[in-house]
């Protein structure tokens, strides 16, 4: 029986697919089986993976999402720790072996994940090492501090390494979302009173669209609120960092709104935060800026600095 399965859910990416496979087929650490869930692909992606033979297991469902692509994959594997890697992104060589490492070092410890790179388009620089990475300019969620932390830092499914019992125990990743499904995975572990680690390695490569816009999309940040609203409503152990991860949200998407000339939504999530945050002094003067031009509205709302992510509210 393999240490670890490997699980990449994908859909139609036969052209990019098989760059996630070689990194994983060429890591260091061997004693791994790699399920590749193809969730119904129309673009030849089910074909490119019989190329492949025995060196990998491809399954194939209907198209149902990453989420259920990856559980499909839970309830296939065979080994006692599981790793996700998305179909565009990539490993390090010493990904797995830092990992299964670390997990055999601390049985307490639920889930670890690491540092990594973000990088847009397909081509990879030639000085990557060189770059900042992820975790560089910010902490790490981590030990007792994972909790505060996950609530202003991502940790992307890629970067994890996860014990299959605590994975199972949770329901593994929740089929109806299409966003921040890793979030809310991450969310359930910490409310059953899993712990999670961290390697200081950037041990990944995620890779994003070369056309992607600075800062999260109002469609991403809606999500995220919904995400947050659920643990809230699931754990009293999560509430005291919930609300303040959903007053920033709130804000977040006050601003979204803003920009897109929906003053109605803004002033709902204002609203929002003001109730979450009741005794800041600069929401209730973020509503001012309703009444003024919307040109004058975005300096003002800058200057105030009540809806930035750092906001001190």
């Amino acid at each position: 029986m393999p240490r670890v399965s490997v699980i990449i859910p994908v859909y139609n990416r036969a052209q990019v697919v098989a760059e996630a496979i070689a990194s994983v087929l060429g890591q260091t650490f061997q004693d791994f089986e790699l399920l590749v869930v193809d969730d119904g692909s129309t673009d030849g992606t089910w074909e490119k993976l019989q190329s492949y033979g025995l060196k990998i297991r491809a399954l194939r469902q209907d198209h149902r999402g990453a989420a259920a692509a990856r559980n499909f994959g839970i309830k296939n594997a065979a080994a006692e720790y599981l790793a996700f890697l998305d179909s565009d992104d990539l490993w390090r060589p010493e990904k797995l072996a830092r990992q299964v490492e670390y997990l055999d070092r601390y049985p307490e410890v639920a889930l670890v994940h690491c540092d990594g790179w973000v990088v847009k388009g397909r081509e990879l620089p030639a000085d990557l090492n060189s770059l900042p990475t992820f975790y560089s300019t910010r902490h790490a969620p981590d030990g007792e501090a994972a909790a505060v932390r996950l609530m202003s830092v991502p940790i992307s499914t890629p970067h994890i390494l996860v014990r299959r019992e605590a994975a199972e125990k949770i329901g593994g990743f929740a089929e109806d979302l299409r966003l921040h499904e890793d979030a809310d995975f991450l969310l359930r572990l910490l409310e059953a009173g899993e712990k999670i680690g961290y390697v200081p390695e950037p041990l990944c490569i995620v890779r994003i669209p070369a056309d992607t816009q600075p800062g999260p999309s109002l469609e991403y940040i809606l999500k995220s609120i919904e995400v947050q609203k659920r643990s809230l409503h699931r754990s009293t152990f999560m509430r005291p960092y919930l609300l303040t991860a959903l007053g920033r949200s709130h804000l977040l998407a006050a601003r979204a709104l803003y920009q897109n000339h929906d003053r109605t939504g803004f002033f709902c999530h204002c609203l929002a935060a003001w109730r979450l945050r009741p005794q800041s002094l600069r929401l209730p003067l973020a509503f001012l800026a309703l009444v003024l031009p919307r040109p004058w509205g975005l300096t003002y709302l800058t200057r105030l600095g009540a809806y930035g992510v750092n906001a001190s509210l």
